[in-house]
């Protein structure tokens, strides 16, 4: 009998010990958001809201579903929520920094400098909180650096930044070098930072999507697509750079190899308007204007308010008059 009973305790244990390990952590989901693997992260992050307390981390997992899914007003309202519940938070200020960093691109020219400023005083108020926040001070830095001055562009700010995140993230500061010399369009420079970072961390997808971006200014394609497949090696469901990747493909007339980047991509990252655009313009070159005016439709009812909701309403109109 207590044989039996031992064996009993041990298959509980073992039941109970096989769940927890199948409950999603804050880590996993945190980690697919980065990669931009929103579709396994959202699925995954109603798991972990039913296994886990409120927190700050969670109330930032729960905005950045709301951003991936270009809805900046809600994000705003579920951060400044988990201010009211946590009190004064550097991540809860940065993360709403981006939010409002997002809703500038949905409010009108008039509106742009408001909701700028806000974004703005959410990432200094990470930083008050937080003097080594590498990531605010470099958004704070692009933001200077790419700003007109009449919105608040300031190279000495920039500079500033730059300086400290030198010191506290060299991989971040390295990056906003990068878009410094962008600016200038000194490509070759930026490269050089670009390769900088990627000797500090060779999995790091921003630099490799960068440093494509720095290739296709100068119209090295070949270049371009070869950054691209060294990152889909390492990340192969990168929907940044499977989109990326397709629309180079798309303006070389390769369809059928195009449309099946933006569907990989899209299965990472279903919210990922411009892979959904141009799957659409992809439908549309080979006249199948069904399929794309579906697509266009989608667009415009899921993400009004982004800018790819205008452009597809626009070739919408062009057969369906």
């Amino acid at each position: 009998m207590n044989r039996f009973r031992t064996v009993a305790v041990l298959i509980t244990l073992l039941l109970i010990t096989t769940g927890m390990a199948n409950t999603p952590t804050v880590e996993t989901v945190w980690q697919l958001f980065e990669r931009g693997q929103v579709a396994r992260a959202e699925s995954l992050f109603t798991a972990l809201q039913q296994h886990n307390p409120p927190t700050p981390v969670a109330v930032i997992l729960q905005a950045r579903l709301a951003e991936s899914q270009f809805q900046p007003d809600q994000a705003i309202d579920v951060l400044e929520k988990g201010l009211e519940t946590f009190g004064p938070n550097a991540n809860l200020y940065f993360e709403l920094g981006n939010a409002y960093s997002l809703k500038v691109a949905t409010v009108s020219v008039f509106k742009k400098m408001g909701v700028a400023k806000k974004m703005k005083r959410m990432w200094r108020r990470a930083i008050r909180l937080n003097p080594h926040h590498g990531r605010a001070m470099l958004s704070l830095a692009q933001y200077y650096l790419l700003a007109p001055g009449f919105v608040g562009g300031d190279a000495d700010s920039a500079e500033y930044y730059l300086t400290r995140l030198t010191s506290i993230e060299p991989k971040l500061a390295y990056m906003g070098r990068a878009v410094q010399q962008q600016k200038e369009k000194h490509f070759s420079e930026a490269r050089v930072w670009l390769k900088k970072v990627l000797a500090l961390d060779s999995t790091y997808a921003p630099a490799y999507l960068s440093l494509a971006f720095t290739y296709l200014q100068e119209e090295h394609k070949d270049s371009a697509l070869a950054v691209l497949d060294q990152l889909l090696r390492i990340q192969p469901d990168n929907p940044f750079a499977l989109n990326q990747k397709g629309r180079l493909l798309f303006e070389d007339g390769k369809l059928l190899a195009a449309r099946d980047l933006f569907y990989r991509a899209l299965k990472s990252d279903p919210y990922l308007v411009a892979a959904h655009f141009y799957l659409g313009r992809t439908y549309e070159e080979q006249e199948s204007f069904v399929k794309a005016g579906e697509i266009y439709r989608y667009i415009m009812k899921t993400f009004p308010k982004h800018p790819l909701a205008k452009q597809a309403k626009q070739r919408l109109k062009k057969f369906t008059k």
